[in-house]
């Protein structure tokens, strides 16, 4: 008796966990297309129905090989017609072949099926009436080899009843798995695209928040010029045209966003690098940021856009300062390391950090912790780095500091 529910467990386990390796990918890899998740899905009953055969008759005697039939059923309910046939055509061999029953009576059983599967179909009916028919047709064809059976543990009516009964409640609870695995796995897909689809709306709001802003300052401070005030004239217009420019940027980020344009020409790093630190010094100046550059003073060439990068460089750079606090004396550090592949940049600060869990999003489109981020700056920078076939590294230690590595390929 041990043997047998022993026999059944592992029936159970070989039939299913190909299954959940099935589930498992299709979670894993989300935008699996159609005809690869039906691969997928027959790859897996055809494993299930291999280490059932292969592995299930060292446990179990012949009486309960009724349980191969289990992968049959899942892919006739997963409507998996072609897997279906095929799946029907190996059985029916190895029940031929192997176990030495009928072949016109396996040829109707297996033919039986399909039609019924058909019908119901048709009718749309619930996959539990092909369940009923299948266990049905099942048993009354077990009474055909009852001559075959005579060295097996059953022979009688009640034998029969017994392993189809166990037959029935399997297959209802491993398919009941199944189908809870997959509710689950697409609440989570639908809560996850909930949520990318309520970060895109706050990020476009503040995007358009971010645009309305120097709009609305712009035409304030129209509504109070005077073309014949002198002193307004002066006062006025240079703010205005901060405000436009302001706008404009915001909208060239939101443009660059769709689509990074590069244009690469000879670069030296060591060039670069001062212009970019130059640039970034008021920034310094303003938060009393101690720094140590290290650049070296040899000429490293590569191919890059001077723009693209220099727009990076300063991003990184503020977004460093910006995550020190304003009590902490904060310490940027800004050195250039090479080999003969790469140019590693590296901008280490000594600010809060970031925890792993934001780590792992901080380089997503419109995912932002600032109050008035878009979070699309480091979405970008990533961009603008992977157009130049180098990537961009973040590594991070809580109340310790951010290390990014940018490295870029020395392809000159």
């Amino acid at each position: 008796m041990m043997n047998i529910i022993e026999g059944l467990w592992l029936e159970v386990i070989y039939i299913i966990f190909p299954l959940l390796c099935y589930l498992f990918y299709v979670a894993y890899m989300r935008n699996v297309n159609e005809l690869e998740n039906k691969l997928i899905l027959d790859l897996a009953l055809f494993t299930s129905l291999f280490l059932s055969i292969k592995y299930g008759y060292e446990y179990t005697n012949r009486s309960w090989m009724v349980l191969f039939n289990i992968p049959l059923l899942i892919a006739y309910y997963k409507e998996r017609q072609s897997g279906a046939v095929i799946l029907s055509i190996f059985m029916g061999l190895y029940d031929v072949f192997i176990l030495e029953w009928y072949p016109l009576l396996i040829i109707m059983v297996y033919s039986l099926y399909l039609i019924i599967y058909l019908w119901l179909k048709k009718k749309n009916y619930p996959f539990i009436y092909l369940l009923n028919l299948y266990t049905v047709v099942k048993g009354v064809s077990l009474l055909f080899y009852v001559d075959n059976l005579m060295n097996c543990n059953f022979i009688s009516m009640g034998n029969i009843l017994v392993i189809m009964l166990t037959f029935y409640l399997l297959t209802y609870i491993i398919i009941s798995i199944i189908n809870q695995c997959e509710n689950i796995i697409n609440l989570n897909i639908n809560i996850k695209q909930l949520e990318k689809e309520k970060q895109l709306k706050d990020s476009l709001f503040k995007i358009t928040h971010e645009i309305k802003n120097p709009i609305a300052v712009c035409k304030g401070y129209l509504d109070m010029f005077d073309v014949n005030d002198k002193r307004q004239v002066e006062k006025y217009i240079p703010i205005i045209h901060q405000e436009i420019d302001r706008t404009l940027m915001l909208l060239t980020d939101f443009l660059d966003f769709t689509k990074i344009k590069i244009e690469k020409d000879i670069l030296d790093i060591h060039l670069l690098m001062d212009d970019v630190c130059a640039s970034a010094l008021s920034l310094f100046k303003t938060r009393r940021i101690r720094t140590s550059i290290k650049i070296p003073n040899q000429d490293l060439y590569f191919l890059g856009d001077y723009n693209r990068l220099k727009q990076v460089f300063i991003n990184i750079i503020k977004n460093a300062i910006e995550a020190i606090p304003n009590n902490k004396h904060g310490v940027l550090k800004i050195s250039v390391e090479h080999d003969d592949k790469w140019i590693s940049i590296f901008i280490k600060d000594n600010g809060n950090g970031i925890d792993q869990e934001i780590l792992s999003r901080i380089d997503e489109a419109f995912y932002t912790t600032k109050k008035k981020g878009t979070g699309l700056g480091l979405f970008l920078a990533k961009e603008i780095i992977g157009a130049h076939g180098g990537l961009i590294l973040f590594e991070s230690k809580i109340n310790v500091g951010t290390t990014v590595i940018i490295k870029l390929p020395r392809n000159y």
